[in-house]
């Protein structure tokens, strides 16, 4: 890639993470340097995203109208649809912008760009796990 590209992408990640991590003080984020190259760090949200879309394709009918998550009124479907959709929007861009950078941009605006492919992974990870606990508990 261009390097002009490259660096345009980490600066446009950083911007949209600084707002996020504002709070970082006040929110322990533990195990967020992990180590990993930019293609690596695409491809585990590749990977999180095909795990969460693998696991909605095996629910049933049953299981799309289930009983929420806790905390979360909407029916599991719903939330399903929500993750999926956002992923679907937004996955690739992201994947992409990972993937095209260097090393070092990852660690860009005190590591921000870095804890956001992280999350981006563990974020749809969690929702997955949080579903299948609920479908598992009404069962």
């Amino acid at each position: 890639m261009h390097a002009g590209f490259d660096r345009s992408a980490a600066v446009i990640l950083a911007t949209l993470t600084r707002a996020a991590f504002t709070r970082a003080a006040a929110i322990r984020l533990d195990g967020m340097t992990e180590d990993l190259s930019p293609a690596a760090h695409a491809q585990a949200i590749a990977a999180a995203r095909q795990r969460l879309l693998t696991f909605v394709q095996r629910c049933t009918d049953g299981d799309w109208r289930a009983a929420s998550v806790d905390g979360d009124p909407r029916p599991i479907g719903v939330i399903a649809d929500h993750v999926a959709g956002h992923l679907q929007s937004s996955g690739d861009a992201l994947i992409a912008l990972v993937a095209g950078l260097e090393p070092g941009q990852l660690d860009l605006d005190d590591m921000r760009v870095r804890r956001l492919a992280i999350i981006a992974a563990r974020h749809t990870d969690k929702h997955r796990a949080e579903i299948e606990a609920a479908l598992a508990a009404a069962a």
